[in-house]
C-alpha cells in the first residue's frame, strides 16, 4: 500500500502547493499517516500514538515525521475540505494510472452505481450525527462504484438528516468525470428510487456515451389506473396460476427550466389472486414498479440490468455495512 500511496506524487505536491505555510510536520505526512491507519482498520486519532515509534510504518509510507493525535485532529479539522478533494482525485488517478480492469455488462456498458446509504452510529457521540431515514442516529454518505469489480470512484460523508437528493446532482456530475478518467467505455448509471427526481434525469441526458436506469418512485401514482393500462396495452404473462405480470414502456413528457424533455418509463405490474401456496386472497395483491431509462432494449432486459446491482453486491455492500460504532 505504501508503494501505491507514494507513487501518487501529485498528492503530496498539490498539498504543499494549495495550502499556505510550511508546518514542522508536513501536510503530506498527516495525510499519509491517516491513510496508513485506515488501511490497518484504525479510524481514531488515538491510533497515531501506537505507530509513533514504528519504523516499519514510517518507512513503508515514506513519512518524515509521524504526527501526534492532537496534530492530526487539528490539521484534519482545519484542512478537511482540501484534504478530501485532493485525496479523492488521487484515488481516481491511482485507478487510472494502474489501468485496473473494468468489466462491462452484456450491453457493453460499464455500470456506475450511485447511491446514498446509512451508517449507524446510534451508540456513539460523534460529531454531526442526526436522525437518518432508517430511523437511527448516524450519517448518510453518498458513494459511487464503477464496473463489476466495484471500484469506488467517490465517497462523501453527509449528515444523517440530509435529504438523499440534496447535493446529489453535483456529486453525480463529479462521479461521471471520475468514471470517464478510468474508462472510455459507455457508462450505465444506476440509482435507486430516492433519486428519480427530474433534475437527475436532466443531468444525465446530455452526457455522451452515458445511459441510465433509475428506479421510479410511485409515491403518488394511481395503482389501479396503472394496472388497467398496463394489462390493456402491455405484454402480459402468467408465470403461475393466480399470478399475472404485465410490462409496458411509455414516454413521459416533463418540463424543466423552460425546456421540454421526453423520457422512457418502463412499468411492471404484478397482480396475485392466489398466494404461493394456492390460497385464494380476499382481495388481489397488486404491486406497481417502474424504471426510468434511456436504453432502447426490451423491458425484461432493462429490469435484468437493474437487478444486476443486487447480484454484483454493490448496493447490498452499502446497506449491509451500515453498522460502525
Amino acid at each position: 500500500m505504501g508503494n501505491l500511496i507514494n507513487s501518487t506524487e501529485s498528492l503530496c505536491e498539490q498539498l504543499e502547493r494549495e495550502i499556505s505555510g510550511r508546518p514542522m510536520i508536513s501536510h503530506a505526512d498527516v495525510v499519509k499517516t491517516t491513510l496508513g491507519l485506515l488501511c490497518l482498520g484504525k479510524n481514531d486519532f488515538e491510533a497515531a500514538a501506537g505507530i509513533s515509534c514504528d519504523d516499519g510504518f514510517q518507512e513503508a509510507l515514506d513519512i518524515q515525521k509521524v504526527p501526534s493525535q492532537e496534530t492530526m485532529r487539528q490539521r484534519l479539522d482545519k484542512q478537511a475540505n482540501v484534504f478530501e478533494r485532493l485525496a479523492s482525485a488521487s484515488s481516481v488517478e491511482l485507478l487510472e494510472r494502474t489501468q485496473v480492469p473494468v468489466t462491462a455488462l452484456s450491453t457493453e456498458h460499464v455500470p456506475l452505481d450511485v447511491e446514498v446509504f446509512c451508517r449507524n452510529h446510534s451508540d456513539t457521540n460523534k460529531e454531526g450525527l442526526s436522525r437518518t431515514y432508517q430511523d437511527y442516529e448516524g450519517y448518510t454518505p453518498v458513494g459511487a462504484i464503477l464496473g463489476q469489480e466495484e471500484w469506488c470512484v467517490g465517497l462523501e460523508l453527509r449528515p444523517g438528516s440530509q435529504h438523499s437528493q440534496s447535493g446529489f446532482v453535483d456529486f453525480l456530475h463529479k462521479m461521471l468525470r471520475h468514471a470517464r478518467k478510468v474508462t472510455p467505455e459507455p457508462l450505465l448509471v444506476r440509482t435507486d428510487p430516492a433519486h428519480d427526481a427530474l433534475e437527475t434525469l436532466v443531468e444525465l441526458r446530455p452526457h455522451p456515451k452515458v445511459n441510465f436506469i433509475i428506479r421510479w418512485n410511485p409515491r403518488r401514482a394511481d395503482i389501479l389506473s396503472w394496472r388497467d393500462r398496463t394489462f390493456r396495452e402491455g405484454r402480459v404473462r402468467e408465470p403461475r396460476a393466480g399470478k399475472k405480470v404485465a410490462s409496458l414502456s411509455t414516454w413521459v413528457t416533463r418540463h424543466y427550466e423552460e425546456r421540454t424533455y421526453r423520457f422512457r418509463l418502463l412499468i411492471r405490474v404484478t397482480e396475485r389472486i392466489w398466494d404461493g401456496k394456492g390460497q385464494i386472497l380476499i382481495r388481489p395483491f397488486i404491486k406497481l414498479e417502474g424504471w426510468w431509462t434511456s436504453l432502447s432494449v426490451p423491458e425484461d432486459e432493462v429490469i435484468r440490468l437493474y437487478d444486476n446491482t443486487a447480484k454484483t453486491g454493490s448496493w447490498p455492500f452499502f446497506r449491509h455495512s451500515n453498522r460502525d460504532n
